[in-house]
């Protein structure tokens, strides 16, 4: 057995992942992003049908991206979802937005019978970087470190996957990493 994590930074106009191989060191097998875009103002759409369309854009899209890993895939690692300070117009449609895709993840590790682990999101970097303040930069430098080369060179940009955007598949990756040492985690790995 050879068992899968999928690491996931939830979102809707970039929705990271990356799946891990949980073997007696990690290995990263790909890091991408599902994005999906609003529609255009003019198309004189409802944000309600909008947001359902691009709800099943990033349900169809790890289906596909999932579907060839499902007999090794274990368990979903996740950055616990968080609450913005600020209160206003932009920041609920933000939070419905995520907890749409928090809907999708909760769903789809149902119907697969996954085990979904989380940790904040200041735990996460404190278990990488020793810091619970640590940047985004700091964070994917560490996971280059750690794996030994540059995984966005590696696995994003031969997709095509803009620098700005790296930032939720290295996200993704944290969650593994940082989590590995749950009591979930570590069942699957078989490790004491």
């Amino acid at each position: 057995m050879n068992p899968l994590a999928l690491g996931v930074d939830p979102g809707f106009a970039s929705f990271g992942w990356a799946l891990v191989r949980l073997s007696s060191s990690l290995v990263v097998e790909g890091m991408g992003v599902l994005r999906t875009a609003k529609s255009d103002a003019k198309r004189n759409v409802y944000a309600t049908d909008d947001t359902l369309r691009r709800a099943r854009e990033v349900s169809g899209g790890l289906l596909e991206l999932l579907a060839p890993h499902m007999g090794d895939l274990r368990v979903v690692c996740a950055e616990a979802m968080s609450y913005p300070r600020v209160k206003g117009n932009v920041m609920a449609v933000a939070v419905s937005q995520m907890s749409m895709a928090w809907g999708i993840i909760a769903l789809l590790a149902e119907q697969w019978d996954l085990p979904i682990v989380q940790g904040s999101p200041q735990s996460i970097k404190k278990a990488l970087c020793g810091t619970q303040k640590a940047t985004k930069e700091e964070v994917q430098a560490t996971l280059d470190a750690q794996f030994g080369a540059s995984l966005g060179e590696a696995h994003l940009k031969p997709h095509k996957v803009p620098k700005g955007q790296w930032e939720h598949p290295y996200d993704a990756l944290a969650a593994v990493v940082a989590l590995q040492h749950s009591d979930v985690v570590r069942a699957i790995r078989g490790v004491g």
